[in-house]
């Protein structure tokens, strides 16, 4: 049985795809809104530049805008995190987002003091450490730009 959408999604567009079997692609609406507003700036001056005669449908803007912006998986967590990082996102809504996101890390380390914690051992090389390390650079680096598309 399917549970219950959380209410980060009234924030976001749902893809047609998943991304795996549990999460559907996620497109932020003040990204979308963000884009629509500078697609409908270029049709615009192309009007004035006599490129074109007039500037696209609200629906076709829509649609454009939603395919040229960064698509999330529709994780909560990852959810949270764009809303708190984007500049666009109302004040109220981000902080509803820092709460949720606060809350779920109280969960988290609650879960934690449950239980013993197995933690993976890494080998003791230097060199092994070091490629791990940028490995986890590059793989942090990609998701801030996935949520956070106004750094690139």
């Amino acid at each position: 049985m399917a549970r219950e959408k959380s209410w980060l999604w009234d924030h976001f567009h749902q893809g047609s795809t998943k991304v795996n079997k549990v999460h559907w692609q996620a497109c932020c609406k003040y990204c979308v809104k963000v884009k629509a507003k500078d697609l409908t700036n270029a049709d615009q001056q192309a009007i004035a530049h006599g490129i074109l005669q007039d500037v696209r449908t609200p629906i076709i803007l829509m649609q454009e805008a939603c395919d040229n912006v960064p698509h999330i998986a529709g994780k909560v967590e990852i959810m949270a995190n764009h809303l708190l990082c984007y500049q666009y996102v109302p004040g109220n809504v981000k902080t509803n987002a820092e709460t949720f996101k606060h809350g779920k890390k109280r969960q988290a380390d609650d879960d934690d003091d449950e239980g013993p914690s197995i933690k993976p051992q890494l080998a003791s090389t230097s060199s092994v450490k070091t490629v791990l390390k940028g490995r986890e650079i590059r793989r942090a680096l990609a998701s801030v730009r996935a949520l956070c598309p106004f750094l690139e």
